[in-house]
């Protein structure tokens, strides 16, 4: 919310918390003149003053644009899982901070945050990316697996396994970060894991694997929440 003016040059503004309520007032570009009574308006990017009154009635219009911060992000990475052998993917698990809006992420507007997840796979005889789903995000959704199961690639056959995983986030605080950013109050991603069951061919006594040269875990994924 920006205070424009009133018998002085002075430009100042507050953000606007979630809760409705404002933190504290910063000043910011100065108007090029004085004026008070002056009109207001902002349109497509921009602030304007119009009119106002010093000794006499202001015929001038100024404008300036306005610094937007856009508060959907998004974030996507295509993930090798198998190197060059087909695997069956379990679940994804997601660290960072979720503060976004409430019924944004998860499927049907079900989770509490602003974090969205959309997935597809490819296979070692399909490399066209299979249709998109969503990870049904519940509450809690960031340090526990949620479940990700591949039904087909994106030739049309019935699979659930997959060579590569294409993954993405959307990242939602339009409606409950504040201004600036400085204060911290957005969804972010610090990093994500894909839990997976390896080939069995390519698995050893007892259930470890190798993936890309080094000795993997048992095959033991978390199990997902949903």
């Amino acid at each position: 919310v920006y205070e424009i003016g009133g018998a002085t040059a002075t430009v100042d503004y507050a953000p606007i918390n979630s809760d409705g309520t404002l933190g504290s007032w910063t000043a910011t570009t100065s108007l090029p003149a004085a004026i008070s009574s002056a009109t207001s308006v902002v349109y497509n990017g921009y602030v304007y003053e119009i009119g106002g009154y010093t000794s006499a009635p202001v015929a001038t219009i100024d404008y300036a644009p306005l610094n937007v911060i856009p508060r959907i992000g998004y974030y996507s990475m295509l993930v090798n899982v198998g190197y060059g052998v087909d695997v069956t993917p379990v679940s994804i698990l997601v660290n960072g901070s979720n503060t976004g809006n409430p019924g944004i992420g998860g499927l049907a507007g079900v989770g509490s945050g602003g974090m969205q997840i959309t997935y597809s796979n490819a296979s070692t005889t399909c490399t066209t990316l299979s249709p998109e789903k969503y990870v049904n995000l519940i509450d809690n959704e960031l340090t526990n697996p949620f479940a990700m199961p591949l039904t087909n690639d994106g030739c049309g056959n019935t699979t659930a396994v997959g060579d590569d995983v294409f993954v993405r986030f959307t990242l939602d605080d339009s409606q409950t970060a504040t201004f600036p950013d400085i204060n911290g109050n957005h969804t972010t991603i610090t990093g994500f894991n894909i839990f997976y069951h390896p080939a069995s061919s390519m698995r050893l006594r007892g259930g470890a694997t190798f993936s890309n040269g080094s000795l993997q875990s048992l095959d033991a994924p978390p199990t997902p929440v949903q």
